[in-house]
């Protein structure tokens, strides 16, 4: 719980495919892009009460963050429970999710549209997800159509409302490759352009942006920025990397130490009260 101040206010939740009859679990990324477990519940099944019990008793333990956001695939249930439960916190959707409804609503259109989609859902700048968008929109409009009324703040990065980082799947992963650029010509002490592939990038050092969107976003330096500090013989870049990177904030995350059980501080009222496991619904086959 203390270590969750130190990671993304990202939540991403999921159920556990386990081999039994239980199922749910919430977790997020620490500094170093490693799963971060945050809890998880018994529960007989993924109804509305099950849920709406698991995040008021999240929200109990760890509170509402600034910036917060809950990520998950587009389950009814979950998606209403977060704004009874999280009046002000977003729901994004798992792109994944969302694409495999799209193959199956348009089956024609799925081979040509696929790389355009997640082009666009991990998009930076809402001027090259527009380009994106046109071309989605002469293959198929209806499919630009249906992920229109789903919302783009729901599965598109710059169009969310809140910093949902590389949080764009319920499966926390996200790859991110790149090559660095040699073409650099200062226009001032801080700000840079950078050309790469025919386009051009600015990068103003000084307030930690790119135009490429991915500086001030992913708050670590671009390839685009990268560049211009090896050219800078720059090759201590703690600076300009938001603390959530950082060895020191990462340590803290895990600090402190579980105690032993005999330790604990239960309450009266939880030692008084019999646990019994949840009603077992028997599954077909």
């Amino acid at each position: 719980m203390r270590g969750f101040n130190y990671c993304r206010p990202v939540v991403v939740i999921d159920g556990a495919h386990l081999r039994g009859a239980y199922i749910g679990t919430l977790s997020t990324l620490d500094g170093a892009g490693c799963i971060f477990p945050l809890a998880y519940g018994v529960v007989d099944t993924g109804n509305d009460c099950s849920w709406i019990w698991f995040f008021e008793q999240f929200k109990n333990a760890f509170g509402e963050r600034e910036k917060m956001c809950v990520v998950s695939d587009r389950n009814e249930s979950i998606m209403k429970i977060v704004r009874i439960v999280f009046e002000i916190v977003p729901h994004y959707a798992c792109i994944w999710h969302l694409w495999k409804n799209v193959c199956g609503n348009f089956k024609r259109s799925r081979n040509t549209i696929s790389d355009l989609f997640y082009s666009m859902a991990k998009e930076y700048r809402k001027e090259d997800f527009d380009t994106l968008m046109a071309k989605v929109d002469k293959v198929d409009d209806t499919v630009k159509e249906y992920l229109e009324d789903d919302g783009y703040e729901k599965w598109s990065r710059v169009h969310s409302t809140v910093n949902r980082d590389r949080m764009m799947t319920s499966n926390i992963e996200e790859c991110i490759n790149g090559c660095l650029v040699e073409a650099l010509v200062p226009s001032s002490e801080f700000i840079f352009p950078v050309y790469e592939a025919g386009k051009r990038y600015i990068v103003c050092l000084e307030r930690k942006e790119c135009t490429c969107g991915r500086f001030q976003l992913d708050e670590i330096p671009c390839t685009h920025a990268i560049a211009i500090l090896k050219d800078k013989k720059v090759t201590y870049m703690h600076h300009y990397c938001s603390d959530y990177y950082k060895p020191d904030t990462l340590a803290k995350t895990y600090e402190v130490p579980m105690s032993d059980k005999e330790e604990w501080l239960v309450p009266r009222n939880v030692l008084d009260e019999t646990v019994w496991p949840p009603r077992y619904k028997r599954l077909a086959g």
